[in-house]
Parts: structure tokens; sequence; C-alpha cells
């Protein structure tokens, strides 16, 4: 019981100084008619403090703009099936919107896995979605990383099968970057998959 006590006079007498984070600023990413599951998957910080931030929308109509006055209206109220699309917003050290992407043409149950970005400050998008292919009217699903420039601009994209017949699916799990930007692409796999087939 005495070191209880020592210890309480000790703290009592000593100058204990707490250091706290001050507030910043803080933005909401949701859609603009309705609540509906709308998330944030992902997010990187560039060496100039720009947030990069990846998710998903299930809201039709979508404000890519997170901040209170701003507007980037992406309306996807035409699409008449189960509807989930993926974004990626770029936003400056003061939280301010500079620009956004959404991927995708089916929008079916797209998602936004992860976001990285490279030594010469490009960023890239790990993302799984769907297309319609129109020849054998059947929705093909892929896994899609997507090099983006800072100012938005979409530089290269690489696309791997998820598909490989009856109950043979890839599915990604993350990626990351060396130094020289090579990618490495993580997941895990259900049947017979052969890599080297991709397109």
């Amino acid at each position: 019981m005495k070191k209880i006590y020592i210890i309480i006079i000790l703290m009592a007498f000593s100058q204990i100084k707490l250091f706290g984070q001050d507030f910043q600023w803080v933005r909401q990413i949701k859609g603009i008619s309705y609540d509906y599951n709308d998330f944030a998957n992902g997010q990187v910080v560039d060496d100039n403090e720009n947030n990069y931030i990846i998710g998903n929308t299930e809201s039709l109509l979508f404000d890519l703009d997170p901040t209170l006055t701003g507007t980037d209206i992406i309306d996807n109220t035409l699409i008449n099936h189960t509807f989930r699309g993926t974004y990626l917003i770029k936003t400056d050290v003061d939280g301010n919107y500079l620009w956004g992407l959404t991927f995708g043409s089916y929008k079916g149950s797209d998602q936004a896995l992860d976001v990285k970005i490279d030594t010469d400050g490009n960023i890239y998008a790990l993302l799984t979605l769907e297309q319609l292919n129109t020849n054998l009217n059947v929705i093909e699903g892929f896994i899609k990383i997507i090099k983006i420039s800072p100012n938005g601009n979409i530089i290269s994209s690489t696309a791997i099968k998820q598909n490989y017949g009856y109950n043979n699916n890839m599915y990604p799990y993350s990626f990351d970057l060396d130094s020289q930007n090579n990618i490495f692409l993580s997941g895990w796999f259900v049947g017979n998959i052969s890599v080297n087939d991709n397109p």
C-alpha cells in the first residue's frame, strides 16, 4: 500500500504535460438521396500530404466531392440491376477536393480493395470489376490494377481474369509495390488456375 501512495504523491507533485492532436478537418463520403452502404476501403498519403481514398458505393446518386460545399455528382440511376460502384478521390493537405474517378462499366458487384503510391508519385488502384461480354452475353469478372497520374489521368491498366470455368476462380486480397515499382499481388483461388493464360 505504501508503494501506491508514493506513486500517487509523486504524480501529484510532478508536472505532466499531455500532448494531443489538433483537429484539422473531416470529410464524409455518402450517397445523396439515401445513406446506402458506402465504404472507404483504402487510403494513402503522398509526399505532399495529399490524400487518396478508394472505396465502394451502393448509392445510385453519389457525390465524389466530400467537402460541404462542393459537388461532383455521379448519376447511376439508369442502372437496372444490383449496383455497386468504385471510386478514388484525391484531397489536398487541407481536405480540399482535387479530383475523383469512378471505374467499371457494368457496376454490378465491383470492389475497390486498396491504393498505393509508387516512387514516381503515380497512384495504383486494386479493384475487381465486372464487364458485360456482348459476344457471349455473360458477365465476366476481372482483377484490375490501374495506374493513375497525380493529376488523375489513367496511365495504364492491367487485367487478370477471375473466372476459369466452373468453380475455378481467383480472388485478390492485397498488393504492394517495391522500390522499382514492380507489382506484387496476393490472394487466393478455388479449383484449377493457370495464371499464364491471363490477357
